[in-house]
């Protein structure tokens, strides 16, 4: 699951592949802090390798990143144990969404370079919401990059929200801890809509139905606040939902090159004010 350049037993070390560790040791990571012993230990480890997946990408990128999942605690390896747990009508629910369960990394997660790009588009002191947030990867981002801010993350999977908690509860702990949440909720189907934010992201998490009533729900909110709404290879899902067909205005696209967003996002400004173009 970890791909070839590192492995994890279960009763030794990392083995690390050569390009990996070199990009770690000019990181600052040496091995003992691959297992970190307390929470500031784990947040300086965590924002080392956080540094060196978003400032010196390799070919090896998706790896740094892996490591670092497993390092913070929330790899998809431990999902499996809260799988076995739950019980088969949340099995059902999960079955009716794009969970990506037991999916290659790289066809079910966003970068941590790319979720560095969407969260720097939250102004200071503001707020952020993840529709789909899997383990949390978004809101780790900001609890070591961006302090400031306030982050909500929903996600439909509860074995991956348990863990995003457990994640935050040692990353943004003290009084942080309460500016960051990770709820498990299968958005689109709640009566509940998502609270309201700044930046909401989102990374094709939804089944169809779900989509086009969550778009619904982020239509009323721009009823009383602006936002921005960022989309990750989401454009044909988009298209096919009748909520964005309609969303003309209150919706309104713009480009993503001066955003700092790579290829495949697209960016929206959201609100009363919003006009037609999208």
């Amino acid at each position: 699951m970890y791909s070839p350049y590192f492995e994890l037993p279960a009763d030794g070390p990392a083995w690390l592949h050569p390009q990996l560790a070199a990009c770690l040791r000019r990181a600052g990571v040496t091995a003992a802090d691959l297992s970190p012993a307390g929470d500031a230990a784990l947040r300086r480890t965590a924002a080392a390798i956080l540094n060196a997946a978003c400032e010196e990408p390799t070919s090896s990128e998706l790896d740094i990143d892996l490591l670092l999942d497993v390092v913070a605690g929330i790899d998809e390896a431990r999902v499996l144990r809260g799988l076995g747990a739950a019980p088969l009508a949340a099995l059902r629910r999960y079955d009716l969404e794009h969970t990506h369960l037991l999916r290659p990394p790289a066809e079910s997660f966003t970068p941590y370079a790319e979720l560095a790009a969407v969260v720097s588009l939250v102004p200071r002191g503001g707020s952020f919401a993840d529709l789909g947030c899997g383990s949390g990867r978004a809101l780790l981002v900001a609890a070591l990059r961006r302090p400031d801010v306030s982050c909500d993350g929903y996600e439909v999977v509860g074995a991956r929200a348990a863990l995003g908690r457990e994640m935050l509860a040692r990353l943004a702990g003290g009084r942080r801890r309460r500016r960051y949440r990770c709820v498990s909720r299968t958005l689109g189907r709640s009566r509940l809509p998502p609270a309201a934010a700044d930046v909401f992201f989102m990374f094709n998490p939804l089944a169809p139905s779900s989509l086009e009533a969550l778009l619904r729900q982020l239509g009323g909110l721009a009823q009383r606040r602006p936002f921005l709404l960022v989309c990750k290879a989401m454009d044909a899902e988009l298209r096919s939902a009748p909520a964005f067909r309609a969303s003309r205005p209150w919706l309104r696209r713009l480009p993503t090159r001066g955003a700092g967003l790579p290829r495949g996002f697209s960016l929206f400004r959201a609100g009363t004010r919003a006009r037609a173009g999208c």
